[in-house]
Formats: structure tokens, sequence, C-alpha cells
């Protein structure tokens, strides 16, 4: 009755302005638990938060004005599966999404509904709705439910009971299976607290949490108190700093950094030099490799010569000559383990083997056979792994917001070496795609085809575009590889970003969680489609 009542008074109270605060998930929340209100629309925040023998890196980026996501990565030591085996360190992925789906008003709280961990081992995996009210200008209340690890503790039966009121057990897996039958299933647990405003730059939070920790409690720390005390002090308004008392027991620390891509001035364009029908560039390149159990962040940094020969019209010869300068992808040592075709895994080896590295050398030629068709037909190095030949049209109508296009790739991989030299696999890959312009930005695109380890399905493409350049997505790629021969992952997936660099040029980067051999695509430069 007395969540009831504190619900209640929420709801019909007025409701005035307070700043975002962000949780130790990197998620809009109070320390541990989530709150139903959302950053501003395109915020991008990185945080990171350490606590007893965890440390939690996330990136969230408000895609819409009601939808969050976030990419997390965790390091945790001393951790206990529910069979009681003993883990002495994990490193763990895991995706949240968040989603307001009432927006707050002088008499009604926000409530929104969220997954924790939508495509990771497990570790993290719980799901809630939770409501939040702006009390006054200076004070907060949320109140919410949460199922999985946010009931753990304080849980009693699920309110809806029935099919709901099982929940599978909680494994620690490889991670990237959607596990969607667990989720709201099971016990439920009440979480809440309060955000206390007294001046702009600082808040105090008092959060009662759901959280037991029921995998590292007694390894890990002792959980002795579901309350959790909190001082976050922002001393610019892009950064967040907090200090946490936690569980009775730890204390902790964390930082989140926002910036809006959708603010970001318009910035010149590169610094390429024309020379007749010959246009170069010197810039910087950056290879990183997220990850990796043994180190999880390595990169390869050098400077890259690229090169563009207007030969005829419609007829281009390219090339993309990098030289290493620093940097440790040459110092992974882990074999793939892959039964599928070696098509990506092997990534490591082209660090270890070249130096000065031939990434691109290609002839290609474009026309227009018909006003809304575009062609355009590739030959050469296309890419650091791959060598041959890659035919693509395109149909897109002036005025439409949809196109359709065709692409077949024959295609032989690259020696090691990054130069002429050739290996023995070869395939042939080809995609079917539509592409749809959705307005305010946003981008959809989903292709379907045989991928580079001749397995078929299918990508699907989120992403979002600014007029300064800027640019976020994520895709999503389902084969007929099964997860099991997929491997840790269990599917291919990621995020993709370009940040503008003025003179510098762009700075185009896909991360992935784990690079592996289903859903690899050949990168071709120069594709017909464009979002502009």
């Amino acid at each position: 009755m007395r969540y009831f009542v504190s619900w209640v008074l929420m709801a019909i109270w007025p409701s005035e302005g307070q700043a975002q605060h962000y949780n130790t998930y990197g998620m809009p929340g109070l320390i541990d638990m989530p709150v139903a209100s959302s950053a501003p629309d395109a915020e991008l925040v990185f945080s990171v938060a350490r606590f007893a023998d965890q440390t939690r890196g996330s990136a969230t980026f408000q895609l819409s004005d009601r939808i969050s996501m976030s990419l997390r990565y965790a390091r945790l030591k001393n951790l206990r599966d529910s069979d009681g085996r003993l883990y002495d360190q994990i490193y763990d992925r895991s995706f949240g999404l968040h989603y307001r789906l009432v927006d707050e008003t002088t008499h009604v709280p926000a409530i929104a509904i969220g997954v924790n961990d939508f495509v990771g081992t497990g570790i993290y995996a719980g799901e809630y709705i939770v409501a939040t009210k702006t009390l006054s200008s200076q004070v907060s209340g949320t109140i919410g439910l949460g199922w999985g690890r946010l009931a753990s503790h304080g849980s009693f039966p699920h309110p809806l009971g029935g099919a709901l009121g099982d929940r599978p057990d909680a494994l620690i897996g490889e991670g990237g299976a959607v596990t969607t039958a667990a989720l709201f299933h099971g016990d439920t647990a009440v979480f809440g607290g309060l955000a206390y405003q007294p001046y702009d730059d600082l808040t105090v939070i008092l959060e009662y949490s759901s959280d037991g920790y029921l995998a590292e409690n007694g390894s890990a720390f002792a959980h002795q108190s579901p309350w959790n005390f909190g001082l976050s002090y922002r001393p610019r308004p892009d950064l967040q700093l907090s200090a946490q008392y936690l569980y009775g027991s730890e204390f902790g620390l964390s930082a989140s950094y926002g910036y809006n891509p959708k603010s970001a001035p318009v910035v010149r364009p590169s610094a390429v030099q024309h020379t007749g029908p010959f246009d170069w560039q010197f810039k910087p390149f950056i290879v990183p490799s997220l990850f990796d159990p043994d180190a999880p962040l390595r990169a390869d940094f050098g400077l890259a010569l690229t090169g563009e020969w207007r030969i005829a019209p419609g007829v281009t010869a390219g090339g993309d000559l990098r030289q290493h300068i620093a940097g440790n992808l040459h110092k992974i040592t882990r074999e793939s383990d892959s039964v599928l075709p070696h098509v990506r895994s092997d990534f490591a080896k082209y660090s270890q083997e070249g130096d000065l590295d031939l990434n691109r050398l290609t002839l290609a030629w474009y026309e227009q056979p018909h006003p809304n068709v575009a062609s355009r037909l590739t030959f050469g190095l296309l890419e650091e792994m791959y060598a041959g030949a890659s035919a693509e049209v395109l149909w897109q109508p002036p005025d439409s917001a949809v196109a359709l296009g065709v692409e077949l790739n024959a295609l032989q991989q690259r020696g090691y070496e990054s130069d002429f030299r050739l290996r023995d696999y070869q395939v042939l890959s080809g995609h079917g795609s539509v592409y749809w312009d959705a307005g305010g930005g946003y981008h959809v695109q989903l292709d379907a085809g045989r991928y580079l380890a001749k397995d078929w399905g299918g990508t699907l493409t989120f992403s979002r575009r600014f007029e300064n350049g800027w640019s976020l997505g994520a895709f999503a790629t389902l084969t007929d590889v099964s997860f099991a021969e997929f491997g840790e992952g269990s599917f291919d997936k990621g995020i993709m970003f370009t940040i503008p660099l003025g003179e510098a040029g762009t700075l185009s980067q896909t991360i992935r969680p784990v690079t592996r051999d289903g859903g690899a695509r050949v990168h071709v430069a120069g594709r017909l489609y464009t979002f502009d």
C-alpha cells in the first residue's frame, strides 16, 4: 500500500524542470537504478563507473526523443554463476534499450520501459517499468518495478502471474543471443529513489535498489543493505562526476561526459589537393580492436595517402597506401577458433605481416544508363582483405524516399602482407538492398544475400545523420549460420559513426563486440547510394 500511495502522490504533484542524471550503467538514472526521463535528443554520453571489483564503461545515444540505446563493456572480478562456480575475471558486453512511453505533465509522471542486457551474456539481464515525477524545481521522485537482476532483492511473485510467473534460469553464456523468452518474466521487485538538486551543479541521491548482486555477494563484496547514497557534481554542463556509498559496504566513483552531435558546428571540407584530374590527400588512420579479453583496447595508428585519378568521364582509378606508425594489433596472440571459413577472424595477421600496406588499388567505371538508374563496376584490390570485381546497379528516383540496389562481387582473399599476393579462398557474394530515407535524418537499410563465408541472410541497419556531417547508427545481421557455429557473440552486430574532422577529413569507424566470420561483407569504396 505504501508504494501505491507514493505513486499517487508523485502523479498529482506539479512538475518543474531538473537536470538529467546518469547512473552507473550510463543510462538516465539514479545510482544503479533507472529513471523514466530521457536525455536531450541526440545526446551522446560516455560513462565509466567503478566500485568493488566491477568497472563499467558505456556509450549511450539518445537515438530519438524517446529511445535511448547503450553499449556497455564491463570487467567483473570474483563472480559466481548459478551453479556456484567462481570466475576470477570476466569481460562482459551488454546492450541496453530505454523507451519513454509517457511524457511527464503537470499531474502525470513520465513512464518508461527498458531492458538492461538485450543481447549480452545475461550477467546484467534485467527489465523494468519505471515512473519519474518532478516534485519541485529541486526534487524528483522515481518508483519502478524490476525483473531479472532487478528483482534479485525484495522480490515477490509476478503481479500478472500465469506464463509470466516463470523465468528461465540465467546462464553466463557467450553473449549475443536475444533472450526474449525471459523478458519481463519471473519474480518482481520494487525500486525507487529521490534526487535532490540544491544547486544547479550539485545533486544528492537516495536510492532503494532491487539488485541483490547475487553473483557478487560474498565473493566480490558484501551486500548488506538495499539503500544507496550518491553525490553528483557538474563542474560544467557536459561533465558529471559522482561518488556513491553502495549496498552498505562499498564506495564507488563514476563519471559521464556528454556531447550532442546535433549542435556541433559544420566543419570545413577536408584538405584534398587537386592537381588537374588527380586528387590526393594525407590523413591519419586508426584501426581499433575492442573487447579482446587479453587487452580490451587495441589499435593501430598511422598515415594514409589516398588518391583518385579521373581518367575519363565516369572512369576513376583510386588507391590507399598506409604506413603503420604505432599500435599493438600485432600483439594479438589468440588464434581464431571459427568453424567457418576465416573471412574476417584472422584480421590480426594483416597487422602482424604488413607495415607499408597497399590497402586499396581500384579502377571504377560509373554510368547512368537511365535517368533513375546508376551503375558501377569496380576492379582491383578492393580492400585490405579482398581483391576482385564488384558490380552494382541502383534505382533511385530523385523525389522518392525509397531506393533499390543490387550488388554482385567475385572475390579472392588477399595475402596477409597487403601487397599483390592472393590466398586460395574465393567466394561469389552479393546482395539486394532496400534504402529508405525516413526523414529527419533517419535512414533504414535492409540487405539480403550471400556473405563472405558463403552464408545466406540479411542485415538491418538503422542510422541517423546530421547536416553537420555527424552520423551514428547500428546494425544486426542474421544468416543461416547458427549461433553455435558463429561462436562468441552469436551473430554479427555493431555500431558505426562518422565524425567530421575539418581539414583532416572524417573519422568513420564500425565497432563490433567481436569480429567473427558469419555475416561479413566486403568493403567497396564508392558505392552508389548516398544519404545526402
